[in-house]
């Protein structure tokens, strides 16, 4: 009914799925520029397309003060916000901000105030819902990262960080991780050693 207060939700919407699909930090994000961004078709292997966003962080709006470019798989959010913002009448040009307001930066109180609200409407019990903050979604993007496979190097040189904090803060073996090597084993086979699975008891 409001259109003011549609907008600012569909703007932190977004934003909060961009980030999360893309682990920038909330300044960096918070500061990007059109011209920073821009969608790009793919074909997967089985033929599928995909929109990746190819992103730029300036070195004037990183925390370590030092720009990199990286896909992120967060291009269909991109191109909706788009629409959103054509839907409200609202015009850009490549100087301003992804997610700004008025001309300027959309503030991190309204957006901690959003966030705030979000976390209050799911079913995360209390004292958890409390320690989640918006930059839970960068570490949330990194843990996954790790967890598929990706390794420590291309996660620091994407996340703009480096490899001995990612080890130092995400580097924690996974139940299923600890499982599998409790029952690790080899056997000798003449002069090689061959690794087993699957191998409990004496």
């Amino acid at each position: 009914k409001d259109i003011n207060e549609y907008f600012d939700k569909q703007l932190v919407r977004h934003f909060l799925l961009v980030m999360a699909n893309s682990g920038c930090r909330n300044g960096e994000l918070r500061q990007i520029r059109w011209k920073d961004i821009r969608v790009e078709k793919h074909i997967g292997v089985s033929q599928e397309k995909y929109s990746l966003a190819f992103m730029r962080i300036q070195p004037q709006t990183s925390k370590v003060r030092i720009g990199r470019t990286f896909y992120a798989n967060c291009g269909k959010y991109v191109e909706r916000w788009q629409k959103i913002l054509k839907e409200c009448g609202k015009t850009y040009t490549d100087d301003d901000f992804v997610f700004g307001k008025d001309g300027k930066e959309f503030s991190n109180s309204s957006l901690n105030k959003h966030f705030s609200k979000i976390m209050n409407m799911t079913s995360i019990p209390k004292e958890r819902r409390d320690d989640l903050v918006i930059y839970s979604l960068r570490h949330m993007f990194i843990t996954n990262m790790s967890l598929s496979g990706a390794t420590f190097d291309s996660i620091a040189q994407h996340c703009g960080t480096s490899i001995a904090q990612i080890e130092r803060v995400y580097k924690h073996p996974t139940d299923e991780e600890k499982r599998t090597f409790a029952v690790k084993r080899f056997m000798r086979v003449g002069d090689n050693v061959v690794a087993m699975s699957d191998t409990f008891g004496d």
